[in-house]
């Protein structure tokens, strides 16, 4: 594939990341890498434990832990629907 780029350096069993993939972040649509889940100053506004429970189901999933794929997306879910909840005001990145 022309102009793809994706790391040569993964380790045992990880797939290499495609670093030039980008999606919208939830809370202001600024197109962000694809392993992200928000920009940073979207991240920061969501709350500790929504930000915690991403982050711990998301490490669950990748230790291959019973459960945790839908831990992880439940846990997405109530970030995203927070955000919604929250817009960031009008001027402010």
């Amino acid at each position: 594939m022309s102009g793809t780029r994706v790391t040569a350096d993964a380790g045992e069993g990880e797939q290499p990341v495609a670093h030039h993939l980008r999606h919208p972040c939830p809370g202001c649509a600024t197109p962000i890498q694809i392993q992200r889940f928000a920009c940073g100053g979207c991240w920061r506004r969501i709350p500790g434990n929504l930000r915690t429970a991403i982050a711990r189901s998301w490490g669950r999933r990748l230790n291959g832990v019973t459960g945790a794929v839908g831990e992880h997306l439940s846990a997405k879910t109530a970030a995203v629907e927070w955000l919604e909840q929250h817009p960031r005001e009008e001027g402010h990145k």
